[in-house]
């Protein structure tokens, strides 16, 4: 580390002290870092001794507060790196994600949600499910978390997913529309990460002349919106294509830019 990275180091960790212990004195050190970083910029720990020992007091209190449930000073993260703070309710109700928090707030705050469920959803037992069943240990996995979004706009891959009925996706790519995909939900997620099967795929490729004029002396047809046409080697076209997909594909939830039902052979978006 070269001498002005560790002066850097040391002035960041000086305000840091101040802005956290004795912010009330914050503004005076920032005046005044310049003397002290060139007093103790080969000696930070020694420094930082005499500040701890100087301010002891001050630095117990805070820390205490810190770590106080009840006190304005509260800090969680501060309480997540320690083992020995018991919480107030330590039987309280442990939610995995902030969201499912909206459940408990008073029904007349403006972010109150009534319908997150806010602990494990009932499974069926084996002998419910039948011994014979077909489904795998994972299908039960899918159908919790999609029981999670029977209400609210996810509520479209919720109903495909019970009832196995096809959706289109609408993809994106870079610069814009990737093209379209059609499948049957097998799982999805809140990030709309989704799992299709029976899946087939839409788009628009952008093809140089001469590519085309190669794959055509392969002994290959040019494609239908092209013949008749004259290929020019060096001008692109854009060429549409269809492909099935027989394994699982999986959809990353930013590639999506919208998903509707397939009803009646005719994508119907929502």
């Amino acid at each position: 580390m070269s001498k002005n990275e560790r002066q850097d180091a040391l002035k960041s960790r000086l305000i840091e002290f101040y802005d956290r212990y004795i912010p009330e004195r914050s503004e005076e050190t920032k005046k005044n870092v310049s003397r002290i970083i060139a007093k103790y910029a080969d000696k930070p720990e020694k420094l930082f001794r005499f500040l701890r020992k100087k301010y002891a007091d001050v630095i117990l209190g805070v820390e205490a507060a810190e770590i106080d449930f009840e006190s304005e000073s509260f800090v969680p993260i501060r309480v997540l790196h320690r083992d020995d703070v018991v919480p107030p309710v330590p039987n309280a109700k442990i939610y995995d994600n902030l969201n499912k928090c909206r459940a408990i707030l008073p029904e007349d705050d403006v972010h109150y949600v009534s319908h997150i469920p806010t602990g494990p959803i009932p499974r069926k037992s084996a002998a419910e499910r039948g011994s014979n069943s077909s489904k795998s240990k994972y299908t039960y996995v899918y159908e919790d978390v999609a029981g999670c979004f029977s209400k609210g706009p996810m509520s479209i891959l919720h109903d495909a997913f019970q009832s196995g009925a096809k959706i289109f996706i609408k993809s994106r790519a870079i610069a814009g529309e990737r093209g379209t995909i059609t499948g049957v939900v097998e799982a999805f997620d809140k990030h709309m990460n989704i799992l299709l099967k029976h899946v087939n795929e839409s788009y628009i490729e952008v093809v140089r002349g001469r590519d085309i004029l190669e794959i055509v002396s392969k002994g290959y047809s040019l494609p239908r919106c092209l013949k008749g046409k004259r290929i020019d080697p060096e001008r692109d076209y854009s060429v549409p294509v269809t492909r099935r997909i027989s394994c699982r594909t999986l959809v990353r939830g930013d590639m999506v830019v919208s998903v509707g039902r397939v009803l009646d052979k005719k994508p119907q978006a929502h």
